[in-house]
């Protein structure tokens, strides 16, 4: 007997609801949610979360922009045939307007016979990958921008201390000229 088999439903929720990637349950005829976790409500909205559509009515294509549909269907498709489907990077929409950029991987559930197929989708946050991205970028600039000062002041150190050599140098020389 395998772990997850030996579960109780209660736990297994319980440990689903743990994971910080968003987690959903769909079915392949309708595309129709049939249970997500607590990051999935929390980070798309959709689900019981505040302000979000109940899970019974959630379909796959309102959680994504009109515009990534026809390739959506090709992930699906991809899932269905060879088990499983990646995408790197795909805008996700958090409740009805706005989107967060969201790594994707879709699942086939193993099923009994006549079970409804269906599969999992799974994604990871990067909107803040990419804030930590933009900020270590930041930082990398900061440093070469000191850097650059540093050298900028040891420069016009090296300026006054040679304006000052000169002198000393041209005093006694214009009292032998």
């Amino acid at each position: 007997m395998s772990l997850a088999a030996g579960l109780d439903q209660r736990v297994a929720t319980f440990l689903l609801d743990t994971l910080s990637a968003g987690v959903a349950v769909f079915s392949y005829s309708e595309n129709q949610m049939l249970w997500c976790n607590a990051a999935f409500r929390k980070r798309t909205w959709f689900g019981s979360a505040p302000g979000g559509r109940r899970a019974k009515r959630v379909v796959l294509f309102d959680l994504f922009p009109e515009s990534q549909r026809e390739s959506l269907v090709d992930l699906i498709r991809c899932a269905r045939e060879y088990g499983h489907a990646f995408d790197p990077e795909r805008p996700l929409r958090r409740g009805s307007s706005r989107c967060f950029p969201a790594e994707i991987k879709i699942h086939d559930v193993p099923r009994a016979v006549g079970d409804e197929p269906l599969y999992c989708l799974e994604f990871i946050d990067l909107s803040v990958t990419k804030l930590y991205e933009d900020l270590r970028a930041q930082e990398q600039e900061l440093r070469k921008t000191q850097a650059d000062l540093v050298q900028a002041s040891r420069m016009a150190s090296l300026g006054e201390m040679a304006g000052g050599v000169a002198h000393e140098i041209n005093s006694p020389l214009a009292i032998l000229q």
